[in-house]
């Protein structure tokens, strides 16, 4: 077995002070993410743990990595939760600050338990059985680290974590809830949501294809029939055109022949005054002869 002394467990206490401060004791710039408000219902809080204890699984020391409450996020953002990294950040500690308000007030006696809506959750993610009282101070109880019981009379008696795992699995056989299982379901019902989204989204887009070819076909033949209007049109305009242009000879040539008649006629009038009048003269002459 592994011996955990104090010198071991003091970078996770360390670690655990660190995750432990609020907010409100730096000043926060007022950005964008600051100034975004979530809020966080009963699956995103389950989901916030799961996907806090699979990452931090990864990541013992979460001081370390800068990139954790980014990842963090991230995980949620892939489950349809719009939440930025500060957000999960001051959620965690929070829901910290109430189990360890729980676990003190539980690990005194004469009062009656202390409970929070997800104690149970917490307290399967570090190692604690749901049936029994939280005796563990905030050192002691996250991460596994060493243990202090609230009946010991010396804080120096320590005992190794595999002591730790073994007497609290032997005790008495306690039934699991895993919020993972449930973070599973929920994303699984998001993806299967979400590809009946994207059927509907491309069957209206097909629709929406159609609609628009028969639209398209439907324009194209009224710009023929306009076009074969048009063509009509031209054409009745030169018939016109043609029909004018010969009335407009005919009744050219008609008046020219009308022309010429009268001509005639102004001519044979002529002539017959000129024959009556030498006619005249001519008999006119004969009786003076006879005279």
């Amino acid at each position: 077995m592994k011996d955990y002394s104090d010198h071991s467990c003091k970078p996770i206490v360390d670690e655990i002070k660190d995750v432990l401060l609020l907010p409100n004791k730096k000043k926060l710039k007022r950005g964008k993410e600051e100034s975004d408000v979530f809020y966080w219902s009963h699956n995103a809080t389950l989901g916030l743990l799961a996907a806090y204890q699979t990452i931090q699984s990864n990541k013992e020391n979460v001081k370390k990595h800068k990139n954790f409450w980014h990842d963090l996020a991230e995980k949620l953002q892939k489950l349809g939760y719009k939440v930025t990294s500060d957000q999960t950040r001051w959620k965690i500690n929070s829901l910290i600050k109430k189990y360890k308000e729980c676990v003190d007030y539980n690990s005194k006696s004469g009062r009656s338990p202390k409970s929070f809506p997800y104690l149970n959750e917490m307290q399967d993610m570090f190692g604690h059985r749901k049936n029994i009282n939280c005796d563990h101070t905030l050192d002691s109880s996250f991460f596994g680290a060493k243990s202090q019981s609230s009946h010991s009379k010396s804080e120096d008696q320590q005992q190794p974590l595999e002591t730790q795992i073994l007497s609290s699995s032997s005790s008495s056989p306690r039934q699991l809830t895993s919020p993972v299982k449930k973070v599973k379901k929920v994303h699984s019902d998001s993806a299967k949501t979400k590809l009946e989204l994207e059927k509907q989204w491309l069957e209206h887009l097909r629709m929406l294809s159609t609609k628009n070819e028969k639209e398209n076909e439907k324009l194209i033949k009224i710009d023929e029939r306009n076009a074969l209007k048009k063509e009509k049109l031209l054409l009745k305009q030169k018939q016109l055109f043609w029909k004018e242009t010969v009335l407009k000879r005919k009744m050219e040539n008609k008046n020219e022949r009308h022309r010429d008649r009268m001509r005639i006629e102004r001519e044979k009038c002529q002539l017959l005054k000129d024959l009556i009048q030498s006619k005249n003269l001519f008999s006119l002459d004969n009786v003076l002869d006879k005279e």
